[in-house]
């Protein structure tokens, strides 16, 4: 069954309409997709389809796109991807209602990112419900790290944050990342760090139980293929079993210091 839906898939099936693109998706497998690249649809019909909701485009699981005018959005429950750029035409949207948070279990890099929602500025404290917050600048969807706004350069991971998504840290303020001892952390994607460009340390605290984080290809990478920061060096509290090497991207041309503390 295919998951994957990759980068400019349909490019050239100008053909390709709102019936058929529901036909092809949601008939023949879409309740299988887990992502679907954010231009996978340039150029179609179906990418310009005005749906029954008149908000969202969703395929399967996925909300893929927003394309409604108005300045609050709703995640509905069931939604379990939110794929890359989904809000890139939502620019006027103040509020998002995640009906069941709970649900969601991935984000797209950048999803938010046109959003007055991630563009404001979350330096106040403020609370929401279990499943999202948005804390001290951190935006939180069911422990999928979204984003950190704000101005603060030394900054504490959230200590329920299990996922840091691709380009969270996408922010120049930020000097110095700790890990608590009480982390849930266990996934680091690709390109988490990437826009960090002052980024000088990520330490991890000696945990009070045992940690096992799991780092996608490219999580210390820029997109540019650099590292993160001049200098970044990751503060272990022990030595790790696997090196970081693939978290790195593989080039030989980058290179991250680890220090054990």
């Amino acid at each position: 069954k295919r998951t994957h839906i990759e980068y400019a898939r349909f490019e050239k099936c100008d053909g390709l309409g709102p019936i058929a693109g529901i036909f092809l998706l949601t008939v023949n497998g879409g309740a299988d997709l887990s992502f679907v690249a954010a231009d996978a649809f340039d150029g179609t019909k179906y990418i310009s389809t005005v749906p029954a909701n008149g908000e969202y485009l969703r395929i399967g699981n996925i909300y893929y796109r927003y394309v409604g005018v108005g300045t609050s959005a709703t995640i509905p429950a069931g939604v379990k991807y939110i794929a890359p750029n989904a809000f890139m035409n939502g620019s006027m949207v103040e509020t998002i209602v995640f009906e069941n948070a709970d649900d969601i279990i991935y984000v797209g890099a950048e999803a938010f990112a046109s959003t007055k929602w991630m563009s404001a500025d979350h330096t106040a404290t403020e609370t929401g419900d279990d499943d999202t917050f948005v804390q001290d600048g951190f935006v939180v969807i069911n422990g999928i790290l979204v984003a950190k706004r704000g101005r603060q350069t030394v900054v504490e991971l959230p200590q329920s944050v299990r996922v840091i998504a691709s380009d969270a840290f996408s922010n120049a303020y930020i000097t110095n990342i700790t890990v608590p001892a009480d982390t849930n952390l266990e996934l680091i994607e690709a390109y988490a760090f990437n826009g960090a460009n002052n980024l000088r340390a990520l330490t991890f605290i000696d945990p009070t139980d045992s940690v096992f984080v799991e780092f996608n290809e490219g999580a210390f990478s820029r997109k540019s293929g650099e590292a993160v920061g001049e200098g970044f060096t990751i503060y272990l509290y022990e030595d790790p079993i696997n090196t970081l090497q693939s978290a790195v991207s593989g080039s030989d041309t980058i290179a991250i210091k680890i220090a054990i503390v």
